[in-house]
């Protein structure tokens, strides 16, 4: 009876030594061990149809998710025209015999056709596809390419948010087309699986995975929403594809990595599915995205500022605000410091900013303050943004092929200006006589036949007033350069 025990015990060694033996086999053989996992009882969508999950292994569901959503998923080819200034042309401005002795073309600046490449997915059976406005930012021509097909179908631009990195884009050729579909990116916790199909380097439909790293990552370049951190490798040319759960539903779109070589090292970036909701919808319906305004700049306070000015942590320094606007209408003041907004407490700018661009224009927002330590509570209503811009409240008419927009956060960040300054051009048509003469998207419109045009309203009337006359000069601005441009109206 005493050896009873040791007799056991070895027999627990040897069972022990012979699972290992099996899971090292597994891992030596190329057997995966993944197939172990199995998923419990669920019914999930995937590419828009129920996928019954019961019982799959993890395994079994990475083939459902390419099944169901990697003929959705397209590589974009863009034709991008950019310009380029004449710089010995310059010193000789319009003098034509100068230009002409020293053999330079009569334009100061020349225009030069490049490529770029990314990836997008499709969301509707009438061919509607989602990308990134980087992609497709100064493109003349989109062609799209699906997996498994020999001829690509051409796509237009129906709006794009610079602010946020989202293109909506539609397919011409005729449906049905395969489609994903959009989760919920509130449900996304760290740690779940998250899955990338896109055309890294052009290698169409790669398929990678990984978990989500991180959830409301914010302070990431110039967008106020926060994003998606995931460990699935992201390279150049997936930005524009859909990240995926484990239920095939796209909960992100990839947009940017964290890298010092340039490849993927495990930190990538994508917009969450909920705000790419939000956008589309928008530009589905107008072409463009109406954003809320209330008239502040948000500042962090240190330790050591807060502590001396009596604020909590996560409390906001408001150093100006804005003439006119909703903040100073309800009684804001620079020198206020933002305790909270509709009555949830304040977490640093970065979140303030977040949480104030999710809202519409019209919204009342209760802010808590404190002003010389003493707690006030003020009620703003938002406005929108393009009112504040000088836009009139007007859309830009169509001139010349050529779609124009009011300047952007972003453009007047850039510009270093507080106020808009002129229009921007969001698109142009190969048979635009600007594009003809070295416009292209992202310029500025300052003039039209010497009037400023800070406002859509103020371009429809000078456009309006030099179309009737058959003459007109635009100045255009690039970063630092201004140039005019005349065109004849036949």
């Amino acid at each position: 009876m005493r050896r009873m025990p040791r007799i056991l015990l070895i027999a627990g060694v040897l069972l022990l030594n012979l699972a290992l033996g099996v899971l090292v086999g597994a891992l030596i053989f190329g057997h995966n061990p993944a197939s172990l996992l199995r998923l419990g009882n669920r019914e999930e969508t995937s590419g828009g149809k129920p996928v019954s999950m019961t019982g799959l292994s993890l395994q079994e569901a990475y083939n459902r998710i390419a099944e169901r959503n990697v003929p959705a998923v397209v590589s974009l080819e863009v034709t991008t025209m950019s310009v380029e200034r004449n710089s010995l042309g310059e010193l000789f401005g319009d003098d034509e015999f100068m230009r002409r002795f020293f053999g330079l073309p009569p334009e100061r600046f020349s225009r030069r056709k490049g490529q770029s490449f990314g990836s997008g997915f499709v969301i509707s059976e009438d061919g509607y596809l989602i990308s990134n406005y980087h992609v497709v930012k100064n493109g003349v021509k989109i062609q799209v390419r699906f997996k498994g097909r020999d001829r690509e179908v051409e796509a237009v631009v129906v709006g794009v948010d610079a602010e946020s990195d989202i293109a909506l884009l539609k397919l011409k050729g005729k449906g049905p087309w395969p489609v994903t579909s959009l989760g919920d990116s509130d449900d996304v916790k760290i740690g779940d699986i998250a899955v990338a199909i896109g055309n890294p380097f052009g290698l169409s439909s790669t398929f990678t995975t990984g978990v989500i790293s991180a959830v409301g990552r914010r302070g990431i370049g110039n967008q106020a929403q926060p994003f998606l951190q995931t460990s699935a490798p992201i390279n150049p040319g997936n930005s524009g594809g859909p990240l995926l759960n484990l239920r095939g539903e796209v909960v992100g779109v990839n947009t940017m990595i964290y890298s010092q070589s340039g490849g993927s090292i495990g930190i990538g970036f994508a917009i969450p599915a909920n705000h790419v909701r939000k956008v589309v919808d928008e530009l589905r319906k107008t072409g463009k995205v109406t954003r809320p305004f209330l008239g502040v700049t948000l500042k962090d306070l240190d330790s050591a500022l807060a502590a001396e000015l009596g604020a909590p942590e996560g409390a906001v320094y408001v150093p100006e605000v804005a003439k006119g606007s909703p903040a100073e209408k309800a009684g804001l003041q620079a020198g206020d410091i933002l305790l909270s907004l509709d009555g949830k407490k304040a977490r640093g700018s970065a979140d303030l900013q977040s949480r104030i661009a999710d809202l519409a224009p019209g919204k009342q927002v209760a802010l808590e303050v404190l002003r010389r330590k003493e707690k006030l509570s003020l009620t703003a209503t938002l406005e929108s943004l393009t009112d504040h811009q000088g836009a009139d409240g007007e859309d830009a008419g169509v001139y010349l092929d050529m779609k124009v927009g009011p300047m952007t956060p972003e453009l007047m960040a850039q510009y270093r200006v507080r106020e808009p300054i002129g229009v921007v051009i969001e698109g142009l048509e190969e048979s635009s006589p600007l594009a003809e003469k070295g416009a292209q998207p992202g310029d500025l419109i300052i003039m039209v036949n010497y009037k400023e045009t800070r406002s859509l309203g103020e371009y429809n009337r000078a456009m309006q007033t030099g179309m009737k006359n058959k003459k007109l000069v635009l100045h255009l601005r690039r970063g630092s350069a201004v140039y005019p441009i005349g065109v004849a109206i036949k």
